[in-house]
């Protein structure tokens, strides 16, 4: 998804699956950098997946007052699977 919506995805790390019921909650950390229209698609993707993924925490930064065209991009994803 990140590269269909053109952000550099700079580093990732799976963090620790929380049980729900008999759901299991797969949550990652993505730090990413890109055009602020290219992270609004990403967001976009995210939200229009058909599996059950939505975001748990999300943060948009200007990376410099010079540089107004990219962004830091930081988030939590979660997911929904079976056990």
């Amino acid at each position: 998804m990140g590269q269909d919506a053109r952000i550099n995805i700079r580093a990732t790390k799976i963090l620790p699956k929380a049980n729900r019921d008999n759901l299991t909650v797969l949550n990652l950390s993505i730090n990413a950098r890109g055009e602020i229209g290219a992270i609004r698609d990403f967001i976009l993707a995210v939200q229009q997946c058909p599996q059950s993924m939505w975001f748990e925490q999300l943060e948009i930064k200007q990376i410099s007052s010079r540089e107004e065209r990219y962004f830091y991009f930081d988030a939590r994803l979660a997911a929904l699977t079976s056990q």
